[in-house]
């Protein structure tokens, strides 16, 4: 295998995760949740009842993102 064909694998597998991250923020209404004055990671655990080092991990990927500041 290529390096080419190895860099296009790896281009596919992170686009993946990339939807995959959004998908799971828009299925948890993450952006309505935090739009305005935003919202500390805390705060978003308790009103969406999530696991703290789950929403930590999504808020961090968004942000990685640039779909968050």
């Amino acid at each position: 295998m290529s390096n080419k064909d190895i860099h296009y694998l790896n281009e596919i597998s992170y686009s993946y995760w990339k939807a995959q991250v959004l998908f799971v923020a828009v299925e948890m209404d993450l952006f309505t949740l935090i739009e305005g004055e935003g919202k500390s990671c805390k705060t978003v655990t308790k009103t969406l009842r999530t696991n703290l080092r789950a929403t930590e991990m999504i808020l961090n990927a968004l942000v990685s993102l640039g779909l968050l500041n």
